[in-house]
């Protein structure tokens, strides 16, 4: 069975600059709030989606669970508006990225709202149909943003590791990859809620969103 791979013209190589939490937390108040492009930055920057994913999430992927007091936002990732064309596929880069994550805190509660307020794609081209990649990066480098739309996976890894210290066998399947070692790939079989359940912990732990009152 086939996957689809980026094309080259797609990728840019040579930016491998991250944000911190904090500093995703003043692009989404000082220009992703609001914008059209809003739910495709919160699923990258607190979800780990890739650029494609995050344009193919509808509104009933979305449900949310409150985890011990934690609100934490679960979105079905099972499509991707691909790099070129208008043309939705379900096949993923690979078939692990077929995954459930967990978006905790304001961000997942936002994200809960757009789902309410769409009838359909939580990002869509007014026409019936998803939003493209160009037309993403286009309005991500109208903002003036220091590093690429694609950057904000590698954030979400690097943040979820090392300021919410979630291991990484747990942060390789949310990401949709295959987690390394016989144990991981043969036998480990573990829920979407039991994810939810580690992000939860590791978000009360750390709520880094607790300052961000502009947020809901």
């Amino acid at each position: 069975e086939k996957y689809l791979m980026p094309s080259k013209s797609t990728v840019e190589r040579h930016d491998k600059g991250v944000w911190t939490l904090d500093e995703l937390g003043e692009i989404w108040r000082d220009h992703a709030c609001g914008q059209w492009w809003e739910a495709p930055f919160l699923l990258s920057a607190f979800g780990g989606c890739r650029v494609g994913e995050s344009l193919g999430v509808r509104d009933d992927d979305i449900s949310m669970r409150d985890i011990g007091g934690v609100p934490v936002c679960m979105v079905r990732i099972d499509r991707q508006v691909p790099s070129v064309g208008t043309t939705v596929k379900d096949t993923l880069k690979n078939p692990q990225s077929h995954r459930t994550i967990a978006v905790p805190g304001r961000a997942g509660l936002r994200l809960a709202e757009l789902a309410r307020e769409r009838d359909g794609w939580l990002t869509g081209d007014g026409l019936g149909g998803p939003t493209t990649q160009r037309r993403l990066m286009l309005a991500w480098k109208s903002a003036g943003m220091a590093h690429p739309f694609r950057n904000l996976r590698n954030s979400y890894e690097t943040n979820a590791r090392w300021s919410l210290r979630l291991p990484p066998w747990v942060v390789e399947p949310l990401l949709g990859h295959n987690g390394q070692g016989v144990t991981a790939q043969y036998y480990d079989r573990p829920s979407a809620e039991m994810f939810a359940e580690m992000v939860a912990d590791a978000y009360r732990a750390r709520p880094y969103d607790a300052a961000w009152e502009w947020a809901n």
